[in-house]
């Protein structure tokens, strides 16, 4: 048994797969078997995609709002039924039911159907990289107080502090989100090895079209930074930039793990800020930090963080989060999460190694200084580097003026 297993063991002992499942029988299945521990960790890699709703078009639109009221009416999904099964005279007669209540036409209901039966069409599973286009383009617009509806409610941040310790240079805005909702989608699960094959979970029953989900409320604080600033202290610190992503970039190519996105400087520094900014605010906000989670937008055009809550539970609209967003509370806050991480119980040797971490993902980051609940994080508390916003004798980071005038206490 010595040699069970490798990779062709099993084929060597002429063993094969039945193509059976404990919840369903394939015709036939030519997949190579591996002999697995039971309960290794790699014997079960679930496909979650989370997105938050978000209004579409200026003002939510009173066309987007309708829909939604369609969609939760008690008779629309039955009205679905019979217009797929062909019954349209019974359809139409529910859809007359809805209009009434609705206060709108039977078209506008048949029309709703339609764009119902256009989603559900879609059966590629989308990256969170697509998901998060949207959202910062919601996020980010100048109208975005006005863009509420039942489900998401915003306000920018507009009172300057009078002491900001030079954050106000590098972060250009702040929306405070008192109400929103996310829906996390069980989109299937890999095995052995992430981004190999993708097994849905209804199997090959191709008539069922829907995924189990959840969806939860919460609040949260969205933080965009200066884009300008940005590139002007990636142009300046490009050397000091280099060596800390290019050990990360290897590691990260070495490792194939494509659940992972690529490294970047602006990836690695904003996922960074916001396992920091998440550790502090479980001190001030009385949240417990795995009820706080994240959202890194790092992609070309972007530069954010979306911190926030999101439980089934009373912990997902306290107010804490949003009272704490903002300006003359949250800047302090992050003044004592920079300070916090300036100095580390394992240092020098957390700040000094060449990697560290699951595959060596890391690099200045470990769990007295940088790493937060697995709930909490998307990237399974991967590409992590305090010293791209602190810096250290060899370069600069984008935080080290703000670091240098808090430690003067200005």
């Amino acid at each position: 048994m010595g040699d069970i297993a490798n990779p062709d063991a099993l084929k060597s002992m002429n063993v094969k797969c039945q193509g059976s499942q404990p919840w369903e029988k394939w015709e036939s299945c030519d997949s190579p078997l591996v002999v697995l521990q039971r309960g290794a960790s790699n014997l079960y890699y679930a496909i979650v995609r989370s997105a938050l709703d978000i209004p579409v078009g200026s003002g939510g639109g009173h066309g987007a709002s309708l829909l939604e009221d369609m969609k939760e009416h008690p008779l629309f999904s039955s009205c679905q039924s019979k217009m797929d099964q062909g019954k349209e005279a019974v359809a139409r007669d529910l859809a007359e039911d809805i209009a009434a209540d609705l206060e709108c036409s039977v078209d506008d209901v048949i029309a709703a159907m339609t764009v119902q039966d256009e989603e559900e069409g879609a059966r590629r599973i989308p990256d969170n990289e697509e998901l998060q286009v949207a959202e910062w383009a919601v996020l980010s617009s100048a109208d975005v107080e006005s863009l509420t509806n039942k489900n998401f409610v915003a306000r920018v941040e507009k009172d300057q502090p009078s002491h900001d310790w030079g954050l106000s240079k590098l972060i250009s805005r702040v929306v405070l989100l008192e109400k929103l909702r996310e829906v996390r989608a069980f989109c299937g699960y890999e095995r052995v090895k992430p981004g190999v094959a993708v097994i849905p979970p209804a199997g090959r029953h191709n008539d069922i079209t829907w995924l189990p989900a959840i969806q939860v409320f919460g609040e949260g604080i969205f933080i965009e930074f200066n884009q300008h600033a940005l590139k002007e202290w990636e142009a300046k610190a490009s050397g000091f930039i280099k060596n800390r992503i290019d050990p990360m970039s290897k590691k990260h190519s070495e490792g194939k793990v494509s659940y992972l996105p690529s490294p970047s400087s602006r990836l690695v520094l904003l996922h960074t800020f916001a396992h920091l900014l998440i550790r502090q605010l479980s001190f001030e906000c009385g949240y417990s930090s795995g009820s706080i989670r994240e959202r890194i937008y790092a992609e070309d055009g972007q530069a954010g963080v979306l911190i926030y809550t999101a439980d089934s539970d009373s912990e997902g609209s306290l107010g804490g989060l949003v009272q704490q967003g903002e300006l003359k509370r949250l800047y302090p806050v992050i003044a004592a999460a920079l300070d916090q991480a300036s100095w580390c119980s394992n240092d020098p040797v957390c700040s000094e190694m060449e990697t560290q971490g699951v595959m060596g993902l890391n690099k200045a980051a470990c769990h007295s200084c940088t790493l937060v609940s697995e709930t909490s994080c998307t990237m399974n508390n991967l590409l992590l580097d305090r010293k791209l916003l602190l810096g250290d004798e060899t370069g600069k980071g984008l935080f080290t003026e703000v670091l240098a005038h808090i430690k003067e206490g200005r």
